[in-house]
C-alpha cells in the first residue's frame, strides 16, 4: 500500500482520506470538490476507481484493526485491576459467555482472548 499511495498526487491522497470516512458520515461531495479543487467528472471518475478504492480499503482495514488492539489493551487492563464490567458485556455481545456466568477475572481476560482469536482467524480466512 505504502508504494502505491507514495505514487498518489496529493489531492488523491487526500480523496483517500475522504473514502476512508464515508462508512462514518455521509460525504459532501461540493465540499470534498472544493476542498480539493478538482471538477464534478475527475470527483465521480476518482470515486470509481479501484485503485483509489482499495487503498481506502486497506487504510480502513489497519486503522480498525489498531483501535481493535487499543481496545482489547483497555479491557484485559481493566479486567486485571477487577473491573470486569466491559469486558463481560463485550463476551456476552459475542456470545461467548452467559450472563449468569460468575467468572474470575482471569477466566474473562482469557475467554477474551480466544474470542479475539477465533475473530481474527475468521476474518483472515475470509480474505
Amino acid at each position: 500500500m505504502s508504494n502505491n499511495k507514495q505514487k498518489l498526487s496529493p489531492q488523491k491522497r487526500k480523496f483517500v482520506g475522504f473514502l476512508k470516512t464515508i462508512n462514518y458520515k455521509k460525504p459532501n461531495s461540493a465540499k470534498i470538490m472544493k476542498e480539493l479543487d478538482i471538477s464534478k467528472s475527475t470527483f465521480y471518475r476518482w470515486l470509481r476507481d479501484e485503485k483509489l478504492l482499495e487503498l481506502a480499503e486497506e487504510a480502513n482495514a489497519v486503522e480498525n484493526e489498531e483501535q481493535i488492539h487499543e481496545l482489547e489493551v483497555a479491557l484485559f487492563e481493566k479486567a486485571r485491576q477487577g473491573d470486569v464490567r466491559a469486558i463481560k458485556l463485550y463476551l456476552e455481545r459475542y456470545d461467548a459467555v452467559k450472563k449468569s456466568e460468575e467468572l474470575t477475572p482471569d477466566q474473562l481476560i482469557n475467554l477474551a482472548r480466544i474470542s479475539v482469536k477465533n475473530k481474527k482467524l475468521k476474518n483472515e480466512n475470509s480474505i
